[in-house]
C-alpha cells in the first residue's frame, strides 16, 4: 500500500468521524429557533403566549423543550388545545382559547335565593371558563344545600355558547326534600340510658 493511499484513507476516516460528530451534535442540540408563528389566539396576545414558551430566536430546539412549552401553556388554563411543531427552525404554535364566562345563572331553586347562591359561588363574569370551574361550583352548591338540610339536592352545570367565545354558565338545581332528624336511637348502650347518651351525661 502506497503512502498516498494510506494518507487518503486516513483523511477519509477523519472526515467520516467529523461527520458523525456533527450529526450527533445536531441530534443532541436540535435545530435553532429562527422564528415563532402563533395562530388561533383571540384575546390572549402573542407576547403573553411567548412569555410562557421560554423560547427565543437562536435557542436550540428539542422535543423536551417543546413538550415543556405545551405544558406551561396548558397550566395557564387559558387554552383548551395547544399544538406546537417545528420545521426548519420555524416554531408553529396553534392554540384554542378557553371561553370567557358572560354570566352565572342558577335555575330551579325555590328555597334559597339566587343572588345569595351566586354570591356564595364566587364565580365572576369575565373569568376564564374550564370544566373544573363548573365542577367546583357544583360541589359548592351541594355543600350549601346540605347545610340547609337538603341532602337530596342535585346540581347539573351546563353552558350556553355565545358569540365571541363567551358562555353563560348555568347551574340547574333540584333542591330535593328537607330532611329533618326526628329521633336518635342507640344500640348496645347497656350501662347507660338513651337519655344520658343523648345529653352526654355518661
Amino acid at each position: 500500500m502506497t503512502r498516498t493511499k494510506q494518507f487518503l484513507q486516513k483523511k477519509f476516516l477523519f472526515f467520516l468521524v467529523l461527520l458523525i460528530y456533527v450529526f450527533i451534535s445536531i441530534q443532541a442540540f436540535g435545530e435553532q429557533v429562527s422564528d415563532i408563528s402563533i395562530s388561533g389566539n383571540q384575546r390572549v396576545s402573542e407576547a403573553t403566549i411567548k412569555s410562557y414558551l421560554s423560547l427565543d430566536i437562536g435557542d436550540h430546539i428539542s422535543s423536551d423543550i417543546l413538550d415543556g412549552a405545551i405544558d406551561r401553556l396548558f397550566d395557564t388554563n387559558l387554552f383548551n388545545d395547544v399544538n406546537i411543531s417545528s420545521e426548519n427552525g420555524l416554531i408553529k404554535i396553534i392554540v384554542a382559547e378557553n371561553p370567557i364566562i358572560n354570566r352565572v345563572i342558577v335555575e330551579g331553586n325555590d328555597v334559597l335565593d339566587s343572588d345569595i347562591l351566586i354570591a356564595q359561588l364566587g364565580i365572576q363574569p369575565r373569568r376564564v371558563y374550564t370544566k373544573k370551574v363548573a365542577i367546583d361550583g357544583m360541589q359548592k352548591l351541594l355543600e350549601i344545600y346540605e347545610l340547609s338540610g337538603r341532602f337530596g339536592a342535585s346540581i347539573e352545570p351546563k353552558i350556553i355558547e355565545l358569540e365571541n367565545n363567551r358562555v353563560d354558565l348555568i347551574f340547574e338545581i333540584n333542591e330535593g326534600p328537607l330532611i329533618k332528624i326526628t329521633s336518635i336511637q342507640f344500640n348496645g348502650n347497656k350501662g347507660f340510658s338513651d337519655k344520658k347518651v343523648k345529653t352526654g351525661n355518661c
